[in-house]
């Protein structure tokens, strides 16, 4: 099994950016260092029983049966 820092380290941008951006719009206020080792000290994650679809590809369809 992949250890979790492995799973969110290739989203870790789009998570940092996502999460700026529901404190501040403001893009200008957001800080430059954005890195692994900042968004490590800024946020903690865990598995839980969410699930976000991180991927830009539609990969599954609903259909009401």
């Amino acid at each position: 099994m992949k250890d979790i820092a492995d799973v969110v380290k290739p989203y870790a941008p789009f998570i940092f950016e996502m999460e700026l951006f529901g404190t501040c719009p403001d893009e200008d206020t957001w800080p430059v260092d954005r890195s692994w080792k900042v968004f490590n000290a800024w946020f903690s994650y865990h598995v839980g029983s969410m699930v976000w679809d991180l991927s830009p590809e539609v990969i599954l369809e609903h259909n009401d049966y």
